[in-house]
């Protein structure tokens, strides 16, 4: 009916194409605009993680010495892990885990400073 509207008043019927592709317009701009927002929910959830962790793992370890073998324990411990392994949840597969990522899993299940467990 568009179509005949637009040829009868001799116009190129642009109005019936924009109509046509609104429905597909609108999720594609609702999907971007929900993944803008999450990724910024998620940014500002990383930056709490990480500053809690920063801010408890000093303290916990203030007066072990470097290198002790023995278990550190500690009920802050699962202030760190529980940040932690929000912190896996939130990035999924978003960045490549390299380097010593898993370290710090890897310290806080064992509680000890790895180069203690080095054989000489």
């Amino acid at each position: 009916m568009m179509y005949l509207d637009y040829a009868e008043l001799g116009e190129p019927p642009l109005g019936v194409f924009e109509a046509k592709e609104k429905p597909q317009r609108d999720p594609n701009e609702y999907r971007f605009r929900l993944a803008k927002a999450r990724r910024r929910v998620i940014r500002e959830r990383l930056h709490e993680l990480t500053t809690s962790i920063d801010r408890i793992l000093p303290r916990m370890l203030k007066g072990v010495r470097r290198g002790d073998d023995a278990r550190l324990d500690d009920p802050r411990v699962r202030q760190i892990s529980d940040p932690n392994s929000e912190i896996e949840r939130l990035m999924d597969d978003t960045a490549a885990r390299v380097g010593r990522w898993s370290d710090l899993h890897r310290h806080i299940y064992f509680g000890q400073d790895r180069s203690a467990r080095r054989s000489p």
